[in-house]
């Protein structure tokens, strides 16, 4: 005796050969051929067709009320109908089941623990691995902010992000909370904490490799200006500025007084720079007019003064003696000086002078073609 196949209900249309299934599953569970019984008045239904899990075609109409209700079918295994569909369908689960693949996760089927997730590791080999209960939940993010908020902040507070803005003392590069990059910013124009002997920036971003006990930092400020670094090793070193054709300026004039010298010194060019970077190469170049009888000596000076201090901070001096032309002509004598400093202060506002006087009083001793060409680096 066949089993009634009895799961779900079934929904019939008076005048219609169409059943329609509720919660079936008529072809996974491989019904062929049989009869229908209703539990209600009407008609059975010989069953024409298994058209999906959820519809059947009758041989004839329902003529019955419309309606939904219980059934049960039974199987026909007349002229081994159902025998032949169960055999087919089952050599078909067979050839699905005999393949690499399943082969080799049988193979390892003994070994299977909680949290265990196969690997392939070849077409016919496989592993387990273990994915953690956290890992588990990351993957379950719909999304890769989902993903993210589980994942949580992995830097602590050492990721590169812009609200890492550390204000007041906190702003102190010697106490920073750790490798990152940080913003410090005390407000107010007040200066950082340990900060680089920079004049023209109270606010500077940081990037931090390790800590004072050994480490680096390289800091910028939030302008343009230069770069510094330092490094740590029990404790922080002093800030080193970084040299670069990118903080370097051009300096120069051409001009001047070139009325008859004096024998006083007196500044006949000069130049204001604001300091970019600690070094400072300057030239000046001129030459003497004169028409005087015999040699006379005119003395040059180039000279790097500190405005604010009001200090001559380094000098170099050319002195020429000069031979008057022929026959009366005037007379041009080229001379240059030049001079190197390399302690600036950055931000400060130096004057690049030019300075001339003659020895004696004899004249007119003029200058010609006087210029100063500098290079702040």
């Amino acid at each position: 005796m066949t089993t009634p196949y009895t799961t779900g209900s079934v929904t019939l249309t008076n005048g219609s050969a169409v059943v329609t299934g509720v919660g079936t599953a008529w072809q996974t569970a491989l019904i062929a051929g049989g009869t229908l019984y209703v539990e209600a008045d009407g008609n059975p239904l010989p069953i024409l067709s298994v058209d999906s899990n959820t519809q059947i075609t009758a041989a004839i109409k329902w003529k019955g009320a419309s309606g939904t209700y219980p059934y049960a079918i039974m199987r026909d295994t007349a002229y081994g109908q159902q025998t032949v569909a169960n055999a087919n369908a089952l050599s078909t689960y067979l050839q699905r089941l005999d393949n690499a693949s399943l082969s080799a996760l049988a193979s390892i089927a003994s070994t299977l623990g909680a949290g265990k997730v196969p690997r392939g590791l070849s077409a016919n080999t496989m592993e387990w691995f273990t994915v953690s209960d956290f890992a588990k939940s990351m993957l379950s993010g719909a999304d890769a902010a989902a993903m993210r908020v589980t994942l949580g902040d992995v830097f602590s507070k050492n990721r590169p992000i812009g609200n890492d803005v550390l204000t007041a003392n906190a702003a102190d590069f010697n106490n920073l909370p750790g490798p990152g990059l940080w913003s410090l910013d005390r407000g107010g124009n007040q200066p950082c904490i340990n900060a680089p002997p920079d004049p023209n920036s109270a606010a500077y971003r940081c990037i931090q490799i390790g800590n004072g006990v050994r480490g680096s930092q390289i800091a910028f400020n939030f302008s343009e200006g230069p770069m510094w670094v330092r490094n740590g090793y029990d404790g922080w070193a002093p800030w080193r500025i970084v040299p670069s054709s990118l903080q370097s300026i051009t300096i120069g004039a051409s001009g001047g007084d070139e009325a008859d010298l004096q024998t006083g010194v007196q500044v006949r060019l000069s130049v204001n720079f604001v300091a970019r970077s600690l070094k400072v190469f300057a030239v000046a170049n001129w030459c003497f007019h004169a028409t005087l009888a015999s040699p006379f000596e005119a003395i040059g000076i180039v000279l790097l003064r500190d405005i604010a201090a009001g200090i001559d901070v380094k000098s170099e001096t050319s002195t020429a003696t000069v031979t008057p032309g022929d026959n009366g002509m005037g007379f041009r004598a080229g001379r240059s000086a030049s001079l190197t400093y390399d302690t600036l202060t950055l931000g400060k506002t130096y004057q690049l002078q030019l300075v001339m006087y003659k020895n004696q009083p004899i004249g007119p001793i003029y200058p010609r073609q006087m210029s100063i060409n500098a290079h702040n680096f």
